[in-house]
């Protein structure tokens, strides 16, 4: 697999690649179970059969837990071939966040060269839609950590650690960043973000390099940041950006208002979806609105299957149910399937816990909207609320908040079963609009946006509201810095900077004590929600 890729190249290996969309499928499942039949996970399954029919009957669809054994067995100096035949040069950990708990998995140097190529694929595209590109410089903060040994001599480390200091970064990509290598690495990420944020002021125009100090540049960037407003602030401080790169979906969405004020018209790119097992999907047209993104499936990254998912919090299906898996071919359009992978790292019919929906094809690789971590959700007693749930219900809020120049800075969520009946709670870190100041709150608003939330949930919530099963939901607003503060906590614990996102359920207590620290105001919904659900809709009048 070819790490370096023209442009043109990119784009034609990705018709190719879609056209014949079965066909990669097939070729890929084959290598790799030709290339790991052997070893002991896939033996006690397969017995020397290499057939996709032995495969796909035999092969167990499993999860992290199922598999967690053998990560930790290679981490104690067992040999890797227990679950992969190519030597394991590396274990990456993942960030955590989404999930609530790292994980680990193998790294192989060819692995490295598959993200190499996956990420020369993505440029192409981005080149490609987005003009003069190419001709330029990313400006991107990249951060490493500090690698731990396992009990066997690897290194442990998040994967994006292992890519910044492996070769192919520094031949392939390191020149194309404002940031010297240097300040990349740096192992102090306060420091290493001063100094690349310098580099990249100091290339605002053109390239430069900083031998003398600058005082003509330095009163320009002041100037600009003492403005009563931020509006268009990235344009104004580096004036040829061609476009952002973002991720738009999911709880990731409710972003967009911030960064498009930032932005000054500047278009934001999701360019692809990629998760701790891999590249998973790409998005082919990088310019379009946020709330349409959607990614092709790139069918030589791995093995994909689809375990469908049924609304109304069905997805607990009972044992004796036989479990249908489909196909990346055979996907139906519209609806909802929680991802498995069988990857060339290791893990084979493996549920990532990303849930997908199909929205349409290209040529014949299906596309789809991530809608939400699969074990990301509040409970108390029956009821479920997904991730995708409460981000709805929080803008329907955030909607009705903005018509007191309020704006919701971030938030996240837990359950309070201290008390009889348990009840939700909503962490709010709130700002003025266009200020950074905390602000002085009418506790009718908050109230407000309680019953708005609960009013934008499931009806098995509702009902269980009005049948006293569950309390009243509490938003606990807490001072400005507070998810600043929660994201220095994670980064103490070893989680990477630029893999970190805010964990939209917290369910450990030290992060808990964190927030309940900072809690400024305490509200609570003051009426039950109805059966009705209600759409939130801004009132130009008022």
């Amino acid at each position: 697999m070819e790490p370096t890729i023209s442009i043109g190249s990119g784009w034609k290996i990705l018709e190719g690649m879609t056209i014949n969309a079965y066909q990669t499928q097939q070729q890929v499942l084959e290598e790799i179970l030709t290339q790991n039949l052997h070893t002991e996970y896939l033996s006690q399954f397969l017995n020397g059969h290499s057939d996709k029919e032995h495969f796909k009957t035999k092969v167990p669809v499993v999860d992290y837990e199922d598999i967690k054994p053998y990560m930790e067995r290679i981490a104690n100096e067992e040999p890797s071939n227990i679950i992969l035949a190519e030597t394991v040069t590396a274990l990456t950990r993942s960030s955590g966040t989404s999930a609530g708990r790292p994980k680990l998995m193998p790294l192989t140097d060819s692995e490295l060269d598959r993200r190499t190529y996956g990420r020369c694929l993505i440029s192409s595209v981005i080149n490609k839609f987005v003009d003069g590109l190419d001709q330029g410089k990313r400006m991107q903060l990249l951060f490493v950590r500090p690698e731990i040994k396992a009990p066997s001599g690897l290194p442990t480390r998040s994967i994006l650690t292992s890519y910044l200091i492996c070769k192919n970064f520094e031949k392939h990509e390191s020149s194309l960043h404002t940031s010297p290598i240097a300040t990349i690495l740096c192992s102090d990420s306060k420091q290493s973000m001063y100094c690349q944020m310098l580099c990249a002021l100091l290339q605002r125009n053109e390239s430069m390099i900083l031998n003398k100090p600058n005082p003509e540049l330095a009163d320009l960037i002041e100037d600009i940041c003492n403005a009563k407003s931020w509006e268009g602030i990235i344009k104004k401080l580096c004036p040829g950006t061609k476009c952002i790169d973002a991720i738009v979906t999911g709880s990731m969405a409710q972003y967009i208002p911030m960064l498009e004020f930032d932005c000054g018209g500047i278009p934001l790119v999701s360019k692809c979806c990629a998760s701790s097992e891999g590249l998973l999907g790409i998005n082919l047209k990088p310019l379009s609105k946020p709330c349409d993104t959607c990614y092709t499936l790139v069918p030589n990254m791995a093995y994909f299957e689809f375990l469908p998912v049924h609304e109304n919090n069905e997805e607990e299906r009972s044992k004796k149910e036989v479990i249908e898996v489909v196909d990346l071919v055979n996907v139906k359009l519209g609806q909802c399937y929680e991802l498995v992978v069988t990857t060339f790292i290791g893990l084979y019919r493996y549920k990532v816990g990303d849930i997908l929906k199909v929205t349409g094809y290209h040529n014949n690789a299906p596309q789809f909207q991530f809608v939400r971590r699969k074990d990301a959700f509040l409970s108390i007693d029956s009821e479920k609320t997904a991730e995708d749930e409460l981000a709805e219900g929080i803008l329907q809020a955030k909607l009705f908040v903005g018509q007191f120049q309020l704006q919701l800075v971030d938030y996240t969520s837990a359950v309070d079963i201290s008390l009889i009946p348990g009840h939700y709670i909503l962490f709010w870190e709130l700002k003025m609009e266009e200020s950074s100041k905390s602000p002085e709150l009418r506790p009718s608003i908050i109230e407000e946006c309680c019953y708005i939330v609960e009013q934008s949930l499931n009806f098995v919530y509702r009902a269980s509201r009005m049948g006293n099963s569950i309390g009243p939901l509490e938003i606990r607003v807490v001072k400005h810095g507070t998810f600043d503060a929660l994201m220095e906590f994670s980064v103490s614990k070893g989680f990477s900077v630029s893999q970190y996102n805010t964990p939209r359920c917290i369910k450990l207590e030290e992060a808990l004590k964190i927030l309940n620290s900072r809690v400024v105001g305490r509200y609570f919904s003051q009426q039950l929600p109805g059966y009705k659900i209600l759409k939130w809709k801004l009132n130009k009048s008022m």
